[in-house]
């Protein structure tokens, strides 16, 4: 074989590849699957195993996401779909699930975390946007303060990570003797010395995690002493004991119930709960120590009790009320304080539908199965044929969608994005429209941007009845008080949507929704529950009666997700309260935990259930 041969024939292979494009195999991008770096497209890197852009600080990401240090001490910035977490195992080590809910890198002091984030009180590194001047996370460290009440009615609007009835994620955050239940530390002590007469009327701050149908006293002497189970002594009101006989149920840390001590005015406080001569029934009782009373939950007639029980003097007990926390959940079917708004939220058999890679996104969202090439009629077919597969396999007739600035304020993609709901109010489904914010944030950036995205929304679907505005998805970053002045002013900002087609997300990430309650009576509620508030039926069912407080008639559960125990307790007591729900999630991708899967090819798709068991557990808790 000559050299002239293996010349040429060298030179036809190298013109051939040429020709061919024959470059190697092709490079992943950010955020696809690798297993070495040379997988990633340059300059990228692959950790955690997916390629990453490399960062010495947070500045040297995109917008929204953070500097990490990965498992092989590399410093990435963070993927959008590794940020957000419930659980512990939701988040790749080395990171962990903190009590924002978001991963983040664990340490000992700023050292240990990348170039300008800081060490916060809970051994987590953080950006300087996501702490309060006290260093605690922002999100769920300024829910709860001052002496009485929640936050803003009597406290500097900061309460220190792991104090008593401040915010927990896990037990292991909080101070030594407290427990963390649904979220706050408590005490579990059985309460103070016995007094001398007089009821016990629970001061706001004292029952702040007391059910609704645990019994409440409300004539006579209130109470001057210590709160319910905090080891102090409750002054001249009667004895505090618990009575795990009256409530079988309820989980060790619940709170006690009064059964000593007869009143100044006539009627007994024993564990019925029965009320004095006229009194009203009012969630948190008489004011101690600074605190304000709920006013969402005062009873008629006379001496009402709340929940069962019978009154002293001549008064009727409360519609539907029967027994108190039985053993299937609370007993009866019960009215709230919602009125006509009962039937309202009863009529949510709502599963989310949510984009592949969590809704909280920079740019343009796409529920599972939709394509940022989609035009108007493409949307609506592929919707049809989804949201079909919601009526039919999964029974639904409400579905939750979300929107962001991106989406809505690009005329091109609000064009064709709308084709959703259009298909949704074609097949008579009601529709929650939810807003997320992008990655990373906790507070709206924009306003301006912000109202002109609800106003394209607005103006689209105020005079459709079956379109429910759900103004903002966990607003993680505001406490209470001043998300419920953020909602007034969207109100007044858009005054022809009618309140009752208006959704509004309880406490940080809609963790309890009592202020926002109280303070919006012609609302509907938003609350999230998932099992981190404890994988049993009385936990589960604990958390529901807690955080839904007496709003619990107008309130919509718009997430919620657990293991069998958990689904088991939240379907009971909502069925019991006749609650409306939307599951988290009915289509995510192909997320295993997502209840359905997609199948087929566009626009032709169909539905099949990834978990029967878990779905007819979903479905046991619709009551219409």
């Amino acid at each position: 074989m000559s050299a002239s041969w293996l010349r040429t024939s060298g030179l036809m292979i190298v013109l051939a590849c040429l020709a061919a494009g024959c470059s190697g195999p092709k490079k992943i991008a950010v955020g696809g699957a690798c297993i070495l770096n040379s997988d990633c497209n340059q300059p990228l890197v692959c950790t955690m195993g997916k390629c990453h852009d490399a960062c010495h600080t947070s500045a040297d990401c995109p917008a929204g996401q953070s500097c990490i240090t990965a498992t092989d001490q590399s410093r990435v910035c963070q993927l959008p779909v590794e940020t957000h977490c419930l659980y512990a195992s939701d988040c790749q080590a080395p990171l962990t699930c903190a009590v924002d809910q978001r991963c983040h890198n664990q340490c000992q002091g700023d050292v240990d975390c990348p170039s300008g984030q800081t060490c916060t009180t809970t051994k987590t590194c953080a950006e300087p946007s996501q702490v309060d001047v006290n260093n605690n996370l922002i999100g769920t460290d300024g829910g709860v303060s001052g002496s009485g009440g929640t936050s803003g009615a009597g406290g500097t609007g900061s309460c220190p990570m792991g104090a008593e009835t401040c915010s927990c994620y896990p037990n292991d955050t909080c101070n030594a003797g407290l427990t963390c239940a649904s979220h706050l530390c408590v005490s579990l002590g059985a309460g103070g010395a016995s007094g001398t007469g007089g009821s016990i009327s629970a001061s706001p701050d004292a029952s702040l995690d007391l059910p609704a149908d645990v019994p409440r006293g409300t004539a006579g002497v209130t109470s001057t002493g210590g709160t319910i189970g905090s080891g102090d002594a409750p002054g001249t009101g009667g004895s505090i004991t618990r009575t795990p006989d009256a409530f079988p149920d309820l989980p060790a840390e619940a709170p006690v119930s009064i059964v000593g001590g007869t009143t100044t005015s006539g009627g007994t406080s024993a564990s019925g709960g029965t009320t004095a001569s006229g009194g009203s029934t009012v969630l948190g009782g008489s004011p101690s120590s600074g605190g304000v009373t709920s006013t969402g939950s005062a009873t008629t007639s006379g001496g009402t009790t709340a929940m069962g029980g019978t009154t002293t003097s001549g008064g009727t007990t409360a519609s539907g009320g029967s027994g108190g926390f039985g053993s299937g959940g609370v007993g009866g079917t019960m009215t709230g304080d919602a009125g006509l708004l009962a039937a309202e939220t009863a009529s949510f058999h709502c599963f989310n539908w949510a984009d592949p890679g969590d809704n909280f996104q920079t740019g343009v969202l796409q529920p599972t199965g939709l394509s940022s090439t989609d035009d108007y009629a493409t949307v609506v077919a592929k919707s049809n044929a989804i949201l079909s597969g919601f009526q039919t396999v999964l029974g639904a007739n409400a579905v939750r969608i979300p929107i962001n600035e991106t989406t809505v304020n690009t005329a091109t993609t609000w064009a064709a994005y709308k084709g959703i709901f259009d298909a949704a109010i074609s097949q008579n489904m009601k529709v929650i429209v939810a807003y997320w914010l992008p990655p990373g944030s906790t507070h709206i950036a924009n306003t301006t941007t912000w109202n002109a995205m609800w106003k394209v929304v607005v103006d689209a679907y105020v005079a459709n009845d079956f379109v429910y505005f759900d103004v903002f998805n966990e607003p993680s970053g505001y406490s209470a008080t001043a998300f419920i002045t953020l909602v007034q002013t969207w109100m007044t900002t858009f005054p022809t949507v009618p309140a009752n087609r208006v959704i509004v997300a309880g406490t940080t990430v809609d963790l309890d929704v009592n202020q926002q309650g109280a303070a919006l009576p012609n609302c509907l509620l938003s609350l999230h529950i998932y099992d981190n508030v404890g994988n049993t039926v009385a936990a589960a069912q604990a958390a529901l009666v807690t955080h839904a407080g007496p709003y619990y008639s107008r309130t919509i559960v718009t997430e919620y997700r657990g293991a069998s125990l958990f689904m088991q307790g939240i379907t009971t007591q909502m069925k019991a309260y006749g609650m409306g729900s939307c599951y988290w999630a009915g289509l995510e991708g192909s997320n295993s935990m997502s209840i359905a899967q997609l199948n087929g090819t566009a626009p032709n798709y169909t539905l099949t259930v990834n978990d029967a068991s878990t779905l007819a557990i979903i479905q046991s808790g619709w009551t219409q």
